[in-house]
């Protein structure tokens, strides 16, 4: 509720830092890994081979809204695999094309009906 706050109110202060992809996806599995575990579900990772090992960004806030993403998805999945999957998308801009990294978790529970 915080970061809304900060966010409606412009004073959200992004970090921009090399971020390691790797050491994030690394550390996002981590915090899953004993409940995933528990409940007989794989974690996986996959990073696209094409994507450079370090990107710009705030490390913290993608770890953020990954750690939602991938919770969310452990804890409503019974069986079956959560996977973290980050890509490189290209968007174009008035500027050319500009590279953004694309993050998305999928896994094998029920769904939103």
């Amino acid at each position: 509720i915080l970061d809304f706050s900060k966010i409606e109110n412009a004073k959200m202060e992004i970090e921009d830092m090399p971020v390691e992809m790797e050491k994030l996806l690394a550390e996002v599995t981590d915090v899953f890994s004993y409940r995933a575990a528990e409940k007989g579900l794989e974690l996986n990772f996959h990073a696209d081979p094409a994507l450079p090992r370090f990107f710009r960004g705030d490390f913290q806030r993608v770890k953020q809204v990954l750690v939602n993403l991938v919770g969310n998805a452990v804890k409503f999945t019974d069986k079956g695999e959560v996977l973290i999957l980050a890509r490189h998308v290209s968007r174009k801009t008035r500027n050319g094309e500009m590279p953004h990294l694309h993050f998305s978790v999928r896994d094998t529970g029920p769904g939103i009906p």
